[in-house]
């Protein structure tokens, strides 16, 4: 109708080829609406999926073992490498013993709180928590994504971890909970980082003469 409004002479055979050239267009746009929409639906999915694994499990894995799932779930478990970092391994001196005759509610209640402070800190200078060890906690400053500073971070965590002891032990008396002294050794070299286990348990860890030290 547009054609033959602008050129009336124009024959039906050309009206029809003009109409089928509008009729191939729509379709071709419909199509890649549709595709579009696809994408889209299938983008907000994806984004779903990984806060749900980044909420689901941010508590329990550290944040580049949730990334290495969420961007190449097929190879999970089969990377690791050989870095330069620092290591932090620290414990509360003698708990076994402060611990002997308290409440399990209670021990657990003090533990989680003196983990959660140390969490912190040791996130705040760039440190990866490989675990937590009852009381003892090993934490990796990874020299490839912290640069040349890597080491120095590990032993101002260490330092801001032993400032941290002051409100703890506060928050431990105003609960009625033991003193804690903390003790913290600090090295640096070459360790393997990646996951180990097997196919129906696995971690991600730290291995080598460095973390043994």
């Amino acid at each position: 109708y547009a054609n033959f409004a602008v050129n009336p002479t124009a024959s039906n055979s050309q009206i029809l080829q003009i109409g089928a050239i509008i009729f191939v267009i729509l379709q071709i746009a419909n199509v890649l609406r549709n595709v579009n929409n696809r994408i889209y639906q299938v983008t907000v999915q994806l984004e779903m999926r990984n806060k749900v694994l980044e909420q689901t499990f941010g508590s329990f894995l550290p944040n580049e073992m949730i990334q290495s799932i969420i961007e190449a779930p097929d190879e999970f478990g089969t990377k690791g490498d050989t870095k330069q970092i620092a290591v932090i391994q620290s414990d509360i001196r003698g708990f076994t013993e402060l611990i002997m005759e308290m409440d399990a509610k209670d021990v657990i209640d003090m533990i989680n709180h003196y983990l959660e402070a140390m969490t912190v800190v040791i996130g705040r200078f760039g440190g990866t928590i490989m675990e937590f060890v009852g009381d003892g906690i090993i934490a990796i400053f990874d020299q490839t994504k912290l640069g040349e500073k890597y080491a120095d971070k590990a032993i101002m965590a260490a330092v801001e971890m032993q400032h941290c002891m002051q409100d703890i032990n506060a928050w431990n008396e105003n609960h009625k909970y033991p003193r804690f002294e903390m003790g913290i050794g600090i090295n640096t070299g070459l360790a393997y980082v990646g996951y180990i286990g097997s196919k129906a348990k696995m971690k991600y860890d730290a291995l080598g003469s460095t973390i043994n030290m």
